[in-house]
């Protein structure tokens, strides 16, 4: 008898213990260089805190689609997903996240302020803000040079102070080099140089109340510049992430490209990778009363409401995005710009980059990112981006962009319900 109960003691303990070990589990999904820049910080959290963390490595697009069914199903989703600023809302829109306002709350004022809203519903916040992608032009000094023109970054900057200012050397540098200023796509494009250069100007697709910004008389001006771009063969027609794009950075048939801060890893690493000394970086040309800013890219971690454990989930995700150690470790390795200020004040923004000519390009970077406004994404993003994709095919046709552009901003209406 006294064998038997020491026999269930034994298997109770053990049961106890697996429990135990089953809760200390975080399972965590990303992509791409999140995934790697995650998988770098993972042994240091797992070491403090006694925590397995269970990452897995998904393709962005799979991702997106394996993880709203998960949210549909109520099932198959990880602890800890990452999500992009620009999908984010229609995902929140499921249910799907656990509320960690009160979590939160005590970071708020460690991050950019932008930043919080892609992440936040109904007064609510789902998610812990990460990185970003603010956004410079990068420009190659021998084209510059090429055409008679200066090309330190300090120069080039006071040169390229305006859109108008822009639009000048980009038909000096077509006229003495017959190089393209830049590449704009005009079709299976998701127009993200235009999305930014509205944002410069405190505009979007959607205002911060929802109402449909499209047929507003600055986004019509501004998607009639890039149509005078195209019928001055000043800008070539290549979408970004196609072949005519890669090739034409490697080859110098563009002297510029208005980018994220990311782009610097890309160049270096893939796309052209020999260019040591080649590229300069400088804040974008401003609209008038704007800024010379903008952001592209950039993600957030969130809890599903299918995690386990919410607090060890938590746990992970402040370790990773609101201490300087981790954050900085995953921008030097992988590039992703971190949006906790704190950050910035460290010598690794003060290094020289010998690929960039010896520029301090994140010292460019972390200045701009001071100065980034909200861009509002809202649930029905993906529906106004498609009008508006439409409508500038059709501008490439020949069509007038007024016309376009209030066509696409009353199918939105029609479509969305919003004013």
């Amino acid at each position: 008898m006294r064998k038997m109960t020491f026999i269930i003691a034994v298997l109770l303990v053990l049961s106890l213990n697996f429990t135990v070990m089953a809760q200390e589990v975080v399972t965590v999904e990303a992509w791409s260089i999140a995934a790697d820049g995650l998988a770098e910080i993972i042994p240091a959290f797992e070491e403090e805190t006694g925590i397995k963390v269970e990452l897995k490595k998904t393709e962005n697009a799979t991702m997106k689609q394996n993880l709203l069914l998960s949210l549909n199903a109520g099932t198959g989703a990880a602890d800890v997903v990452l999500m992009e600023d620009f999908w984010a809302p229609r995902f929140l829109d499921t249910g799907g996240f656990v509320d960690i306002t009160d979590r939160v709350e005590e970071h708020y004022g460690k991050f950019l302020e932008f930043k919080w809203d892609p992440i936040e519903m109904n007064g609510k916040y789902y998610g812990m803000p990460w990185d970003i992608g603010p956004v410079g032009l990068f420009y190659r000094r021998d084209l510059f040079e090429e055409a008679g023109l200066e090309s330190d970054p300090e120069a080039v900057a006071e040169m390229l102070s305006t859109w108008e200012k822009y639009y000048e050397v980009a038909e000096k540098i077509k006229s003495e080099t017959g190089t393209y200023m830049l590449a704009y796509g005009k079709s299976n494009y998701d127009n993200r140089m235009f999305q930014n250069m509205l944002q410069q100007q405190n505009l979007g697709y959607f205002d911060e109340t929802g109402e449909v910004l499209i047929d507003h008389p600055q986004v019509i001006e501004t998607a009639k510049y890039i149509n005078q771009l195209w019928e001055d063969d000043l800008a070539l027609d290549a979408a970004e992430w196609t072949t005519g794009w890669y090739a034409a950075i490697e080859t110098g048939e563009i002297a510029t490209v208005v980018s994220g801060s990311w782009l610097g890893g890309f160049l270096k690493g893939w796309i052209a990778p020999e260019h040591d000394g080649v590229w300069g970086v400088v804040p974008l040309p401003a609209w008038e009363e704007g800024v010379r800013t903008a952001n592209n890219g950039g993600s957030s971690l969130y809890i599903t409401n299918q995690a386990e454990n919410v607090d060890n989930a938590f746990k992970f995700i402040e370790y990773a995005l609101t201490r300087n150690e981790p954050q900085l470790a995953m921008y030097e390795s992988q590039d992703l710009f971190p949006s906790l200020t704190s950050t910035y004040e460290a010598d690794l923004f003060e290094k020289p980059d010998p690929y960039f000519g010896g520029q301090k390009q994140r010292q460019t970077f972390a200045e701009l990112a001071e100065d980034i406004t909200p861009f509002y994404f809202t649930t029905d993003f993906d529906e106004a981006a498609t009008y508006v994709s439409n409508a500038f095919e059709e501008i490439a046709l020949g069509a007038e962009v007024e016309e376009e552009f209030k066509d696409a901003a009353e199918k939105t209406r029609r479509e969305t319900g919003r004013d």
